[in-house]
């Protein structure tokens, strides 16, 4: 299985979200096999969204959850919340959220254990220093529950289009950066892990394929390039080109 998870961010609104699910949807009729797609736009959208996609194969997700289910928490979503609104994914620790708003890992390890505890999956963001989010942002979490629920996101600051990035990291280094969050994660929950792990970072449609054709990057996480709909389909045919080889 691929991955191909669409971070809206703050470029669109309800009209322009649905305008692009509909486009996506009509041009998946008839195929048989996709990628697993996930939408995550902002949190003023999802209800409608919720609507267009109840008979879809495309998923529903949101770009950031809070730790409690209810209390004083001003501006807040919980997961609860989400989980009720149709949210199959929440991204969580992104770097933005890191760097603009001061989310530290412990903060990310609150949010990553209600959100896996309201029964939706976690897309958990890692860029610098990887070994020490990793291990402080999947505190208290288990084994069962980063196997059944949890995805992996490396995502190296500096190709963040969105902030000034100077592009796509090279394969090299994502697979030298994915080995490595490999690793720690049976570091951290014993060996024989299954855990999906993503790159992101500038990822548009004329690179996509790059990453997604390497067996050990199982999806990507797109920011501004999965609203533009030439950009976001030709990614979901480079997975699904990579899913079955000859076929596209």
């Amino acid at each position: 299985m691929k991955y191909v998870v669409a971070n809206w961010k703050m470029y669109l609104d309800t009209r322009g979200g649905v305008a692009l699910v509909r486009a996506m949807m009509r041009t998946f009729r008839g195929k048989d096999v996709l990628p697993e797609v996930v939408v995550c736009p902002s949190f003023l959208a999802i209800g409608e969204l919720k609507k267009v996609l109840s008979r879809s194969r495309i998923h529903l997700g949101a770009q950031d959850a809070f730790w409690e289910n209810d209390g004083p928490y001003t501006g807040s979503v919980s997961p609860t919340m989400l989980r009720e609104a149709g949210c199959d994914y929440v991204i969580l620790g992104h770097s933005e959220r890191r760097e603009e708003l001061g989310e530290t890992s412990a903060m990310v390890a609150r949010k990553v254990r209600a959100v896996l505890a309201s029964g939706s999956r976690v897309v958990l963001c890692i860029g610098k220093d990887i070994g020490e989010q990793l291990v402080e942002s999947l505190n208290g979490v288990s084994r069962k529950q980063v196997e059944e629920a949890l995805l992996v996101a490396y995502e190296p600051e500096g190709a963040i289009s969105g902030h000034g990035g100077s592009g796509a990291e090279d394969l090299e280094t994502v697979l030298e950066a994915i080995s490595v969050i490999r690793t720690q994660l049976e570091c951290l929950f014993g060996p024989g892990l299954q855990v999906p792990v993503l790159y992101g970072g500038s990822v548009n449609g004329e690179n996509a394929y790059t990453y997604l054709r390497e067996d050990t990057i199982d999806g990507v996480l797109v920011g501004s390039a999965s609203v533009k709909l030439h950009h976001i389909m030709e990614i979901v045919a480079s997975a699904l080109r990579a899913m079955t080889p000859g076929t596209l």
